[in-house]
């Protein structure tokens, strides 16, 4: 895509002023109340955005056209010229979050704020997506790259996911229902398995919920409630209440990002609790202070209505604050989770 130079529009006292080289480290300002409103503009020759139009209006020059869209708190692009060479497009969306929009038009040329976004810094096919309130951006990864930042290539691999504000399927009742690749990425949730060549004492699991807590464990064959994990996770063995209770040897995470548990988390089950086959890892096998919490709510041999509301179903969050009853402490649509596993180095 040819591009040239960046230009900068300055909006003061209601006068426009070009320049060749940038006013601040931050591409787009818009201040009422000190009355100055700037951007850096790239053009693209030849091209427009094919995009709803916030306005469309005649102004004789494309820095007019830049001024209006600074006006306008909801501008990040804009196209100008057309048949009269004179019109201006006002557009919501940009060439980053729209990119399969962008259109060859001789009569036309495109202008996008200067980003981040234009050094291509997502990898692996991530879209970059521009804040350019802060100058900075984010990458929206494809879901085998999603754990760092610029979607670099990982060796995390995504197993199992239930997506924030799904609707439970009424049609599945086992949380590991499904052998590792039988999920499609696009899939709104994945009650998927480790692969089975997965090694034991070799495996990592990393889980990140909605709010934004990453949670790391080593599995190990040597600590019981890991092994009872990996019977679950790996082997699709059933762990009942009882058999890896409150043991010595707990399995707590790393917490790589957010606060760590406020309990030890030495029991693990994987059984049926109202017609679906559910996990908990937490300090006793009863809905609260637990890490994993996938299908339904559980408690001892059975499920405690006070602490998590009856044929309710999803996932907790990783992190549990306290013991609350109600909703705090339950697996729930409202929370989205994501497991991922590699091969320890």
């Amino acid at each position: 895509m040819p591009l040239l130079k960046p230009f900068s529009v300055l909006l003061a006292s209601f006068l426009i002023f070009l320049f060749n080289v940038a006013l601040s480290e931050q591409q787009i300002v818009r201040d009422s109340a000190k009355g100055v409103s700037y951007a850096n503009f790239i053009r693209h020759k030849n091209r427009r955005l094919n995009t709803e139009q916030l306005e469309s209006l005649t102004v004789q020059q494309h820095a007019g056209c830049g001024g209006k869209c600074l006006l306008n708190s909801k501008c990040t692009s804009m196209n100008y010229g057309g048949a009269g060479g004179h019109e201006c497009q006002l557009l919501v969306a940009n060439k980053f979050d729209s990119p399969e929009a962008m259109t060859s038009d001789e009569s036309f040329e495109h202008f996008s704020v200067a980003s981040p976004c234009d050094k291509n810094p997502c990898l692996n096919g991530g879209k970059c997506l521009s804040i350019y309130e802060h100058n900075s951006y984010r990458c929206q990864c494809p879901w085998e790259f999603n754990v760092w930042k610029n979607c670099e290539r990982g060796d995390w691999t995504a197993f199992w996911w239930y997506n924030k504000d799904t609707t439970w399927p009424s049609h599945e009742t086992d949380v590991l229902a499904y052998n590792f690749g039988h999920c499609r990425s696009s899939d709104p949730y994945c009650f998927g398995r480790l692969p089975t060549d997965a090694i034991e004492d070799s495996t990592e699991m990393l889980a990140i919920d909605s709010e934004g807590t990453k949670y790391k464990w080593s599995f190990n064959s040597a600590n019981p409630v890991a092994h009872a994990a990996w019977r679950a996770f790996h082997d699709h063995e059933m762990v009942p209440y009882g058999q890896v209770l409150k043991e010595s040897a707990s399995w707590g995470p790393d917490a790589l990002v957010g606060k760590s548990p406020i309990a030890q988390q030495n029991s693990f089950m994987y059984r049926e609790q109202n017609g679906v086959k559910s996990v908990m890892l937490d300090n006793d096998s009863c809905d609260c202070k637990t890490t994993l919490s996938l299908g339904h709510g559980m408690c001892f041999a059975g499920h405690v209505s006070s602490l998590s509301p009856a044929n309710q179903y999803g996932v907790d969050t990783l992190y549990e604050p306290a013991c609350v009853s109600g909703v705090e402490n339950a697996p729930r649509p409202s929370v989205g989770l994501t497991l991922y596993f590699r091969t320890r180095e």
